[in-house]
């Protein structure tokens, strides 16, 4: 595509707001497991990694107005960690220069390995390094008391979520345990233990909230998965729902009339489908299949749920995007992307029209460590691809400015350096700006409301 028929596609990409609630919790879903997957990969190869440390971005705004003033309108924020700990670094948008790294903790399990999470209101980053969570105020870059969870023995911490009313932090454990925190008084309250259900596999990948706040829905993976319907009034876990397939992902729309769940048939299965499950009975409907394929990479939901876009593998190692289309539940045409293996990323601008996503081709480019990282905008109705263009070595986040107009990309900087670039894009051209570097690397991306 030329760049005139680029700029065409993406000068739209501008709004006044994000989307807000739960639909920016739902649409990050499949990182952790990647995360998981990578640290495997790094142990195979017998890299060496001088800090075990995770980075993530939160971007808080402050009006529309500002924006298009050009005034300085965002504050960037890496969360990651040094020798000294888990961290949270403020970069000003204005600037793009990272100020001093400010030290929320100290150094988990593997690291900050889990999503932050931001308060609907701007004001907190939830920050956990795998065991404890720690609130960090973005009104006076400084944190708060660390809040000690109780962990199962077969896991740490594997998703924060905070209500769409921002008075709970919900922490799920990988072993089956939820713990909810005031945010008013930053306690935890007592643990959801879910334990094992009825086809007897124990593993929780994530978990969605409804837009009103008043359920959770737990993913069980399993042959096959359920998902576990949690009252936020009383904290009590409801009867099993059977998704019908090995769900990796789920997420809740807007609307919140339907969970959907996607993911393979089953474990060995080369074929995947989207399971919807009924919010009002709690009853799954006809699971919609798709396939050949043989990795399911990564999924996110446009803001207005009215379409979830899924990264898939075939067993050609082609690289495609599937939508499906919840009003209808049906899948559209597979969008091809460049060749190579994609590491899952996918980033949907606040209005809904472009697609960021990564390929990480096969081939080595500089050494076994860094194969390369592209990033490549789509064109959400039309299935576009426009040109790629490279960041670093490895895929892991990108955020947007609440106004649309500038999209921060998150790479795994070259081996040995162990640290993160980071790239500022125009959206309304695809021109990167230029990039910074941090001493860490992104596992997230969250958009503040």
């Amino acid at each position: 595509m030329d760049e005139p028929s680029l700029h065409d596609l993406l000068e739209r990409a501008t709004v006044p707001e994000p989307p807000i609630g739960p639909v920016a919790q739902n649409a990050l879903r499949a990182g952790l497991r990647l995360r998981r997957r990578r640290h495997a990969w790094y142990t195979a190869t017998g890299a060496t990694v001088v800090v075990a440390c995770a980075a993530a971005l939160a971007v808080t705004a402050t009006t529309a107005r500002q924006a298009a003033t050009g005034q300085n309108a965002a504050t960037v924020y890496l969360v990651g960690a040094n020798r000294a700990g888990t961290t949270v670094t403020p970069v000003p948008a204005a600037t793009d220069k990272p100020g001093t790294p400010i030290v929320v903790g100290p150094l988990g399990p593997g690291g900050p390995i889990v999503q932050p999470v931001l308060s609907p209101d701007g004001k907190t980053i939830w920050v956990s390094n795998g065991s404890e969570v720690t609130p960090f105020s973005t009104v006076t870059n400084t944190a708060g008391k660390q809040i000690t969870i109780a962990r199962d023995d077969k896991g740490g911490i594997a998703q924060l979520l905070v209500t769409p009313n921002g008075k709970t932090v919900y922490v799920l454990d990988e072993g089956g345990a939820i713990t909810p925190i005031s945010t008013a008084t930053d306690r935890p309250g007592k643990p959801i233990i879910l334990g094992r259900d009825y086809s007897g596999y124990q593993s929780y990948p994530g978990m969605a909230i409804s837009p009103d706040g008043k359920t959770l829905y737990i993913l069980n993976v399993g042959q096959p998965s359920s998902v576990i319907p949690i009252a936020t009034s009383t904290n009590r876990p409801g009867k099993p729902i059977n998704s019908g397939i090995f769900g990796e992902s789920l997420v809740v729309p807007p609307h919140g009339h339907t969970v959907y769940v996607a993911g393979p048939l089953s474990h060995t299965a080369l074929e995947g489908g989207v399971t919807p499950i009924s919010t009002a009975t709690n009853t799954p409907g006809k699971t919609i299949v798709f396939g050949p394929y043989v990795y399911f990479a990564g999924l996110d939901m446009a803001p207005n749920g009215h379409v979830i876009y899924m990264s898939v593998q075939t067993p050609v190692l082609v690289q495609g995007i599937i939508p499906f289309f919840t009003h209808s539940n049906t899948f559209g045409k597979t969008i091809a992307l460049p060749s190579g293996s994609i590491f899952s990323l996918l980033a949907i601008t606040p209005d809904g029209r472009i697609i960021y996503s990564s390929v990480t081709p096969h081939a080595p480019i500089k050494n076994s460590y860094c194969p390369g990282k592209y990033f490549t905008p789509i064109m959400a109705s039309t299935g576009t691809v426009g040109n790629s263009f490279r960041v670093g070595c490895f895929p892991e986040g990108v955020a947007f400015t609440p106004d649309g107009k500038t999209a921060y990309l998150f790479s795994r900087a070259e081996y040995p350096s162990d640290g993160t670039i980071v790239m500022p894009v125009a959206t309304a051209t695809g021109r990167p700006g230029r990039a910074f570097s941090f001493n860490g690397y992104v596992a997230a991306v969250l958009i503040t409301p």
